[in-house]
């Protein structure tokens, strides 16, 4: 029976209908070498690509320091590739193509960037920085990068050995402040970017997509903000908010009897995530259009991106569940060009329009800064100016507290003098180093936050009293304490703890807050 079944399905494949002409024959080896050749020109328009992405994100990084304001690094400008960027099967086109070994090579020179003036070129091998080795192997780009990091901080030249056409070159390079997010191309086909909070990646479907520079700068720019106005982290808080409303309801269920198995703990994080989630992209769309315009980019006609997006996706038109609908998009965007343009007739900053800061629990820390310092008047701004550059610590201390209020008119390159020198300074006071986090928590973009905490850290360790209070105050701030009546008893135990005898006035109005606080 078996062998008449197969016989009958031989008999079935013969009768099917096959081609009636007869094609070229062509050999594995004629295959194989054309293959080759297409991975060849898969990788050339990487290279290519990454070129403008790397041209187009350092234009705006640089140019964008005014609105980034304390959410900078200082900049290279250059990209860098070894073997190991490539799979396993492709490693024979990086080695013979390219040269590429274990080694790090120049990939990208972003052009006018400090690595283009110091006379980086594409294809140079990174040998050494300040004599240091650069380790070749999987993990270099990491540990590269780790290296810069720290020579970085030194705001030093760096003295970097390269190989170059059969020779060792020094290049001296010194990093500029930019807009802090790197920015790397993915083969993804499809038509996006994103942002991690520290990166922007471009996916390759969205570089076949775009026409032009100025539309993928617009990409870029909407990216950067994103990262700069931390929407990042603010979605992580608010799906945190979400989990704990869905946790108390799952523990209501259980109480019941009912097992959810977290559902709504689950549930809750995801509505949580999605809160907010079209505002923070129309967000970005703004921020991004300025971003775009201190860079000298074209933005009026940058909008029809969106009308080219609807065609890509139709239901896009007037749909809208995390992301903005094409129509809005595209109305906002020529609404903020319009912005822009009064503004460069007015000869005004462009810089993006912002919301009165309203977001601490406790209550507006805008009106929570040390008064130990004389607020200064207008006038003497030029004063404190000069006597801060001179190293008259007071001074900067009194620049930062007028600068940590809402109105506060201190010229930017006064605050700019006062925070290098607290930076640089190794005479800070316990006093001035409380007036430095007060200054930074005051801010939506929380400027040097991590010189700022670990000032209260150490201060905490020395048991000051004015950083226990601070750091009871950011505690009891948490959006989760509403959720956490065990963790806010203890907050406020901690509160009770606090010696407020060498409080100063406003010291004591916080302290009083906490307490009324706590009473509730």
């Amino acid at each position: 029976m078996k062998n008449k079944l197969f016989l009958l399905v031989v008999i079935l494949l013969v009768s099917c209908v096959s081609p009636q002409s007869r094609r070229p024959d062509i050999s594995a080896n004629e295959s194989a070498e054309e293959a080759k050749k297409q991975k060849e020109f898969v990788i050339e328009k990487y290279i290519q690509d990454s070129a403008k992405i790397t041209n187009i994100a350092a234009k705006i990084r640089l140019a964008g320091t005014n609105i980034c304001e304390s959410q900078t690094s200082l900049m290279l400008g250059l990209k860098y590739w070894n073997i190991h960027d490539f799979l396993p099967e492709d490693e024979n086109i990086a080695r013979n193509k390219y040269q590429l070994g274990a080694g790090l090579k120049v990939l990208n020179v972003a052009t006018e960037s400090p690595a283009e003036k110091a006379g980086f070129k594409i294809g140079d091998e990174l040998l050494a920085i300040n004599d240091l080795i650069i380790a070749g192997g999987k993990n270099a780009k990491k540990d590269f990068a780790k290296q810069l990091d720290e020579f970085k901080k030194t705001l030093k030249p760096l003295t970097i050995k390269v190989w170059r056409e059969g020779e060792e070159k020094l290049l001296s390079v010194l990093p500029v402040k930019a807009c802090k997010s790197d920015i790397e191309l993915i083969f993804d086909n499809s038509v996006n970017a994103y942002a991690d909070g520290t990166n922007i990646y471009i996916a390759k479907g969205m570089m076949n997509f775009v026409q032009n520079e100025e539309e993928i700068a617009l990409v870029i720019s909407h990216e950067l903000a994103h990262n700069v106005m931390n929407h990042i982290d603010a979605k992580k808080t608010n799906a945190g908010v979400g989990m704990a409303i869905g946790l108390l309801l799952d523990l209501g269920a259980a109480v019941a009897g009912v097992n959810t198995q977290g559902g709504f703990t689950d549930a809750g994080g995801r509505l949580g995530a999605q809160a907010f989630s079209v505002d923070f992209e129309n967000e970005a769309d703004y921020v991004g259009i300025y971003f775009m315009a201190n860079a000298n980019y074209k933005i009026d006609n940058v909008a029809l991106f969106w009308r080219r997006m609807a065609q890509e996706n139709p239901n896009g038109i007037t749909l809208s569940s995390t992301h903005p609908s094409t129509s809005e998009r595209f109305v906002s965007i020529e609404k903020t060009i319009a912005e822009i343009k009064q503004k460069r007739i007015n000869d005004k900053p462009l810089k993006p329009e912002m919301k009165i800061k309203a977001i601490d629990k406790v209550e507006d820390k805008s009106a929570s800064v040390s008064q130990v310092v004389t607020l200064p008047k207008v006038s003497s701004y030029e004063k404190l100016s000069a006597e801060c550059k001179s190293g008259l610590l007071s001074a900067c201390s009194a620049i930062l507290v007028d600068a940590s209020k809402e109105n506060s008119s201190i010229p930017r390159d006064a605050l700019d003098n006062s925070i290098k020198l607290f930076k640089e300074s190794n005479a800070l006071s316990d006093q001035d180093k409380l007036v430095f986090y007060d200054y930074s928590m005051s801010k939506i973009l929380k400027p040097e936050k991590d010189l700022a905490e670990k000032f209260i850290k150490e201060l905490l360790l020395k048991e000051d009293q004015g950083a226990k209070l601070r750091d009871v105050e950011d505690k009891l701030s948490s959006p989760f304490i509403t959720f956490q009546k065990d963790k806010k008893n203890n907050y406020c135990n901690e509160a009770l703890k606090i010696d407020s005898t060498n409080f100063n006035q406003d010291e004591k109005r916080r302290f009083l807050r906490i307490s009324t606080n706590c009473s509730k």
